[in-house]
């Protein structure tokens, strides 16, 4: 592992998240949008448009978690600052396409760009500061991503009459940017080996001094949390909530954009609070209150009513932030080899996206975009499981 000794570079980091984070979010209504109406893609179509993505990431997250622990700074800022710029390049093409296959090939390589680099910046960060404050600093890098997706839907709500290839442009622009970025942040790092072991309260004490059953009990259902709440918020994350709002609310496309921004920038505030629980208090009860209003909040959105939905997208927005920071925080903390578990909590996240994105949209088509069942009753089940999950978790003996 590696320790801090400048703060500058944490800055920069967390400051990449806002950056990067923007980059995709401009790009994401676009082509969910013109995939739609351009194209005349399915919602199935669209909703892989997000499978697609995080099964690449899934994939990466592996890779990047296993490279994280055993790769040398250099190294470490060559593969985040090309993965950024390279991704760059990439979403011009779906300029050039005029089939949903190729949009899908596109978005299958940017997923596997994105798995590689966020997986690496984040154990970079976790691994910077100390574990008192390290639930808040991850809060605070989710939340600069969260601002970043704000100032991507409203971009992109200000261009949406535009042609496409303005909205690529902004996020080509922003991908390079956030290259730049990664690579002044790894300069400005200085970090050096350090296999410190750090236990907490989550009941994963040193592999050495506890039983495999209680050990891996402990992992299974932190994933399970994690595997509950992507999968929802895959839907409410990704391409399909615009479909989903402006077909089933009966919304245009620029108010849809602004929606789902201000739920971002309105979770930021609850997030950091859940966060800061994880600090102070442990990780349990902030998986408890993270998953909690993760249920409700799917349960508000499936009822398609206009306030209950904005609220029930506001509270998943807070669940979704939450669970993301805290699962890393726990990651780090609580294993020597964290750098790799952390690939792990992001892989099952990232599968979880990829089932959750594929089967509403299947559901969707199925029932109809303005049928009176709600294709979202059927998933609610997802963040039903990791209230459950968390519920179970105890702390250790």
């Amino acid at each position: 592992m590696y320790k801090r000794t400048v703060n500058y570079g944490v800055a920069l980091l967390v400051l990449l998240a806002f950056v990067g984070t923007t980059a995709f979010r401009v790009s994401v209504p676009a082509i969910a949008f013109y995939a739609r109406e351009v194209l005349s893609a399915s919602a199935f179509s669209v909703g892989l448009l997000t499978s697609m993505f995080f099964a690449a990431r899934a994939i990466a997250s592996i890779l990047a978690g296993f490279l994280s622990g055993k790769t040398e700074r250099f190294l470490l800022s060559l593969i985040i600052t090309t993965s950024f710029v390279i991704n760059g390049f990439i979403v011009l093409l779906y300029g050039l396409i005029e089939s949903v296959a190729w949009l899908l090939v596109v978005r299958l390589c940017q997923g596997f760009l994105n798995g590689i680099a966020w997986v690496l910046v984040q154990y970079v960060l976790g691994i910077s500061v100390s574990e008192n404050i390290r639930g808040r600093v991850y809060a605070v890098y989710f939340a600069l991503g969260s601002l970043g997706s704000v100032l991507g839907n409203f971009i992109y709500s200000l261009i949406s009459r535009q042609e496409l290839t303005l909205s690529l442009i902004v996020s080509s622009t922003m991908y390079v940017l956030s290259g730049i970025i990664a690579l002044v942040a790894m300069r400005t790092l200085s970090i050096k080996s350090d296999t410190k072991r750090i236990s907490s309260n989550l009941g994963f004490k040193g592999v050495e001094r506890v039983s495999t059953y209680g050990f891996m009990a402990s992992a299974v259902l932190l994933l399970l949390i994690v595997l509950g709440i992507s999968a929802f918020s895959s839907i409410v994350r990704g391409d399909l909530i615009y479909i989903y709002l402006s077909e089933g609310l009966s919304l245009s496309r620029s108010y849809v954009a602004k929606l789902v921004g201000i739920a971002s920038l309105g979770s930021l505030i609850g997030a950091y609070l859940i966060s800061w629980l994880s600090d102070k208090y442990g990780n349990i009860l902030a998986l408890r209150v993270s998953s909690l209003l993760g249920a409700l909040g799917s349960i508000l959105l499936s009822v398609r009513l206009g306030e209950a939905a904005i609220t029930g997208l506001l509270l998943f927005y807070i669940a979704s932030s939450s669970v993301i920071s805290v699962s890393r925080r726990a990651a780090i903390t609580e294993f020597k080899l964290g750098g790799l578990v952390l690939g792990i909590v992001n892989a099952v996240g990232n599968l979880g996206s990829v089932t959750g994105s594929a089967i509403t949209g299947y559901l969707y088509d199925l029932l109809g975009g303005h049928s009176t069942e709600s294709p979202l009753y059927v998933m609610t089940t997802l963040p039903l499981m990791a209230l459950t999950a968390s519920i179970l978790l105890r702390k250790k003996r």
